[in-house]
């Protein structure tokens, strides 16, 4: 799931449960992410130490060679697991998406291990390691995948209850209100929603009154929100300025990407397909909650959306330019394509277009209107 989900409170929730339920239950938790700024060389080590201090009696001898220790952890959880419930808890995983001989070594010497002798449950928050390639592991992993709440219950709830727990006692028409803006800017993302809701708890009342005055400062949060999380660890400002108006498109590939910059004016538009390519895959795997799909050519739903609105909100002339330059590149390719007798596939592009001019129009309905 995308960040902010949810899914470090449920494997809290769940070592919660288990433990409430059968005392002779163990639980490991390790934190992946707190190995992120170590030298890569030592993180196998530390999460070693880490289910070592945790769990002291699953290694007999202090300290042999590395490997060995592994070794021993993994008999040692094994056994245990054949009288009771153990579990391995792994969050954040993202952070290590990258470290290829990290998640090889694991796969080798521990989580390897554990998945195919299958006593031991454990379970991953944040992605699948790409370099767990063989098949016996591959066909044990089973994919739980968390999406937004959905708008029309769980998100609303959760932005009444935040709003209660900050003492923000509304009428129903206000509370209402307040509610279906911060779900024009959040679309149900829970981590959003209550930060917009915690920031509208701490709004003069006549502000929660005004809907375009309360969107518009909201918006300014999920600016916030957008470079605190969704552009985190991105250094290179150029990948950056991808993401942000890439948020325009519904779809794209390295090539129709450099077009579209291209017709935008943008500097950008004189980088290769090969930089595009390389900015995506970066993307795709350092910050995958970004990406749809194993292609990564389809920016996720909700994020989109979330960074697409707000972009149409605090940039309302750049939003319409980027429309207009989207429907210009896709009206192109769909000459190209006519050119070539593929006019099935010419008549997508140029509805494609159309998609697009009809959204600079209504944005410019609306700045008039304003």
């Amino acid at each position: 799931g995308v960040t902010g989900i949810g899914k470090t409170r449920l494997l809290h929730e769940v070592r919660k449960r288990v433990t409430d339920e059968d005392g002779r239950a163990t639980v490991l938790y390790v934190d992946l992410g707190e190995l992120a700024d170590l030298e890569a060389g030592g993180r196998p080590e530390v999460l070693v130490r880490s289910l070592f201090e945790q769990e002291p009696s699953l290694v007999r001898e202090d300290w042999p060679d590395l490997g060995q220790v592994a070794d021993e952890l993994v008999k040692g959880m094994d056994a245990k697991a054949r009288d009771a419930p153990v579990y391995l808890m792994l969050d954040t995983t993202e952070r290590l998406q990258v470290d290829a001989e990290f998640w090889r070594w694991a796969e080798e010497h521990l989580l390897g291990p554990l998945l195919v002798r299958e006593q031991v449950r454990v379970v991953a928050a944040g992605r699948i390691p790409a370099p767990w390639r063989r098949y016996e592991v591959r066909r044990t992993v089973e994919l739980l995948s968390l999406d937004p709440l959905p708008q029309d219950d769980a998100a609303q709830a959760l932005i009444r209850e935040a709003l209660k727990l900050r003492g923000v006692a509304l009428d129903k028409t206000d509370e209402d209100r307040v509610v279906d803006v911060i779900l024009s800017l959040s679309f149900g993302h829970p981590l959003l929603s209550e930060q917009l809701a915690e920031y509208a708890a701490q709004r003069p009342r006549d502000l929660l009154s005004d809907k375009d005055r309360l969107r518009g400062e909201l918006s300014e949060e999920v600016d916030r929100f957008i470079k605190s999380y969704l552009l985190e660890g991105i250094d290179d400002e150029r990948w950056r300025e991808v993401l942000q108006w890439a948020c325009v498109l519904d779809w794209f590939d390295p090539t129709l990407l450099r077009y579209y910059f291209k017709e935008m004016g943008h500097k950008l538009g004189d980088e290769s397909d090969l930089f595009f390519l390389r900015a995506i895959s970066h993307m795709r795997v350092q910050h995958a909650l970004t990406w749809y799909g194993d292609k990564g050519h389809i920016v996720h739903g909700v994020l989109r959306d979330i960074m697409r609105t707000n972009l149409e909100i605090r940039d309302p002339g750049g939003f319409k330019e980027a429309c207009r330059a989207a429907a210009r590149v896709f009206e192109m390719m769909a000459e190209e394509l006519s050119r070539s007798g593929d006019e099935e596939e010419a008549r997508s592009y140029s509805e494609e277009a159309e998609e697009y001019r009809k959204r600079a129009e209504k944005v410019n309905g609306s700045i008039s209107g304003g």
